[in-house]
């Protein structure tokens, strides 16, 4: 209630109409003898479970979870916590975990089990010095489901205002490159696939004139909707109105992944030639794959869509 009420938030109201339940959960006792202390934590993720149940809310938060993520047993606090994930996921439950960041750091598998099993995670990052700066940074990095990709925004909190949140920016992804860098890159993945006697793919999605020229989807919306699809050590890139994703994985993962399509990304191809160029030792270099694939964007028009 202070902490809300600071903010210029007046939850009473939600409090009055049972829209909104807080219910205030005990410390975990610490002098609980190690044979039982994993059994006494497990005891609170129990407890999520008994109050879902009985109050069937759309949203659950759980602040803070640091206290009681301590198992001695790292693999029961795995199947303890998936299995509250589970039940929640099941129950159509949004939740919401807070974890110290200080915590996360010295409790890394922990964190990094609630990280990757999570749709997404934000951070709040305080300004280093709170008597000179003011702002600090907010970062998003959703794991699934977000064509946006990561961003970030610096956010302040002013007395008796909520959260005011500042210049968006998108987090660059590190396999996104400028073309000069990408033809770099790309010859050197030439040259791994001479050497190992491999193949790999080279996918280019382009926007049609027609539809540029009537606004209807511009390269960046593309890029946003096929970003979720790639992996880390694809490379990929932007130039003038085409988007290429360099890739090591097999037609039929690619078949998979980056043409699983979204809604979103189904709406899009509408407006967009697409063309697949399988990389072999028979290319002399980087220049000499992009003219192939550039003259098989004529010929093939969107020919995995087709299959």
């Amino acid at each position: 209630m202070i902490h809300s009420s600071s903010m210029g938030m007046n939850i009473q109201p939600h409090l009055d109409n049972n829209n909104l339940i807080v219910i205030r959960v005990a410390q975990p006792r610490t002098e609980k003898a190690e044979s039982d202390h994993d059994a006494h934590l497990n005891g609170f993720f129990e407890d999520i479970i008994s109050i879902t149940s009985e109050f069937k809310p759309s949203a659950l938060i759980f602040d803070e979870l640091t206290p009681y993520t301590s198992f001695k047993d790292q693999n029961l606090f795995q199947d303890t916590f998936m299995e509250v994930i589970e039940f929640l996921e099941d129950n159509r439950v949004t939740s919401l975990f807070v974890f110290q960041k200080e915590a996360a750091s010295a409790a890394t598998p922990t964190f990094d089990l609630i990280s990757k099993n999570s749709t997404g995670n934000i951070e709040l990052i305080p300004p280093k010095n709170r008597m000179e700066q003011k702002k600090g940074v907010i970062s998003i990095s959703p794991n699934i489901g977000h064509s946006e990709g990561a961003f970030s925004a610096e956010y302040s909190m002013i007395p008796n205002h909520q959260i005011l949140f500042h210049t968006h920016k998108t987090i660059e992804k590190p396999n996104f490159y400028d073309f000069t860098t990408f033809l770099n890159k790309l010859g050197e993945k030439l040259e791994l696939v001479k050497k190992k006697k491999s193949t790999s793919n080279l996918f280019m999605f382009r926007v049609d004139s027609q539809s540029r020229h009537n606004q209807k989807i511009n390269i960046e919306q593309l890029e946003r909707a096929v970003r979720v699809a790639t992996r880390t050590e694809d490379i990929n890139c932007l130039h003038d109105d085409t988007l290429y994703i360099y890739t090591s994985r097999n037609q039929s993962e690619n078949l998979n992944g980056i043409f699983a399509l979204s809604e979103q990304l189904e709406q899009l191809l509408k407006h967009v030639t697409v063309t697949n160029l399988e990389i072999n030792d028979t290319f002399e270099n980087a220049e000499h794959i992009i003219q192939s694939i550039d003259n098989n964007i004529l010929t093939h028009h969107n020919q995995f869509l087709n299959n």
